[in-house]
């Protein structure tokens, strides 16, 4: 019984494994990819909001004006703008370098769910954006993976 209740186990951690494959996806507007759970629904993609979602996670992307707005500005509007979402229990601000953006971002709580909430400056244009991603039922270190993969598919 042991034996059969442990291949069970095995099995099921294989799908939970396989159901979070992450496939390349593109915000066309911006050329701006990143990689994300298979079988996320596109609910809007537009020139100023993206919008991806399934019963684990609810992605958004949002262009923001990055008149005036230099690096150093980030943490605190990005510290204004959990703020304004109502995030819980955030962690501190950190920051990550990727090829083709500045990054800062915090982890946090919004009612039930988890979430990585994040502002990301391209090196070369100044572009500026707001990613939310929420989670449940999902280990951080797969949240953590999507966050390190965006970059422009332009060189």
């Amino acid at each position: 019984m042991k034996r059969v209740l442990l291949l069970w186990i095995i099995v099921c951690s294989f799908e939970f494994l396989h159901a979070q494959t992450l496939v390349p996806i593109l915000w066309d507007a911006y050329d701006l990819e990143f990689d994300a759970p298979k079988g996320l629904l596109l609910e809007e993609n537009t020139e100023e909001i993206l919008i991806l979602d399934n019963s684990c996670f609810y992605i958004s992307l949002v262009s923001l004006d990055s008149e005036d707005m230099e690096k150093a500005d980030m943490p605190d509007l990005l510290k204004g703008l959990v703020d304004y979402d109502e995030v819980k229990n955030s962690s501190e601000v950190k920051e990550l370098e990727l090829q083709h953006f500045h990054v800062v971002y915090l982890k946090g709580q919004v009612e039930d769910e988890s979430c990585y909430m994040v502002c990301m400056m391209a090196k070369d244009s100044g572009e500026l954006f707001y990613v939310s991603i929420y989670y449940n039922r999902v280990e951080d270190i797969i949240v953590d993976k999507m966050l390190k993969s965006f970059r422009y598919k332009r060189s």
